[in-house]
Order: C-alpha cells, then sequence, then structure tokens
C-alpha cells in the first residue's frame, strides 16, 4: 500500500511519448487562424468568437491556444504539454471525486485512498482519453471535463 501512488507516476511517463507526435487530422487547419493572428495580432475578437467549429465557436478552447501560443509559439509539443496537463488536473480532481464515492459505502471505507487512487489512475490511461492529448484540437473536451470533474469533485457534501 504504500508505494500505491506510484500509479499515477506511471501513468504520467506511460502518457509522455504521446508529447512529440505530429499534428494529427484538422489539427492544422483549426489551428492554422491562431498561427496567424500570432504574426498579425489583429482581429483577436474575431478569431475567439466567430470560429465556425461548433454552434458556440470553441471561445474557451480558442482563448486558450491564443495564450498558449503567445507564451510558446507554434511549438507542438508545448501544444500537447498543456493537453497533457489538463487531462493529469482531469485525473486530481477524479481521484477525489471517487474518494467522496467510495468513502460513502461502509464496505469500501477502509480502502476509498487506494481504490480512488487506482480508478483515477486506471482513467488516465484509457485509450479514449489519452486520445485528448495526441489530438491536439481537442483541447476543448479536456476543458470541458476538467470543468465538469472539478465543479463536481470540488463541490460542498450534502
Amino acid at each position: 500500500r504504500k508505494y500505491f501512488f506510484l500509479l499515477p507516476i506511471a501513468a504520467i511517463f506511460f502518457l509522455l511519448p504521446a508529447l512529440s507526435g505530429p499534428l494529427l487530422l484538422d489539427d492544422t487547419i483549426h489551428l492554422g487562424p491562431i498561427i496567424h493572428w500570432l504574426s498579425t495580432r489583429s482581429g483577436t475578437y474575431e478569431l475567439i468568437f466567430s470560429n465556425p467549429s461548433g454552434p458556440f465557436g470553441r471561445p474557451v478552447s480558442i482563448l486558450s491556444f491564443m495564450v498558449n501560443i503567445l507564451v510558446t509559439g507554434d511549438n507542438v509539443y508545448a501544444m500537447k504539454a498543456v493537453n497533457l496537463s489538463l487531462h493529469l488536473a482531469t485525473g486530481i480532481f477524479l481521484s477525489n471525486l471517487f474518494f467522496r464515492l467510495f468513502r460513502r459505502d461502509y464496505n469500501l471505507l477502509e480502502y476509498a485512498k487506494y481504490a480512488s487512487i487506482g480508478a483515477a489512475s486506471l482513467w488516465l490511461i484509457l485509450p479514449q482519453h489519452i486520445a485528448t492529448i495526441f489530438y491536439v484540437i481537442q483541447r476543448m473536451t479536456l476543458l470541458s471535463s476538467l470543468l465538469c470533474v472539478g465543479t463536481r469533485a470540488n463541490r460542498k457534501q450534502q
């Protein structure tokens, strides 16, 4: 039990190779206007709020890419590192949420800490979740997961 905390660390090392991959599918198409904005710095409002992707246009993820690109340039590794950070933060919130849920069951009470770390670690390495790290433009999915899980995990007990 005392080495159980190594599971999330192992998950991180499992995910690190994802950072060195190229842009995939329509990453370039959606990042193009943001990279162009970096050189001109014009049309900021339009870029954030007039994106044709989906009914609401992804303003939060576009803004996060703009900040990311302002700080690191158009470095793909850095964009994927931010995605990995968001993914890991969601895992931390999930561990907290799982812990609160497992504590409610008298049979799991003794193991709640370890079960929550294990469940969150497994969630971190599920293929459908790590695809959002490989596929840069899926930051919207990562931000959505983080905000949904984070607000639920930090909600006051009722």
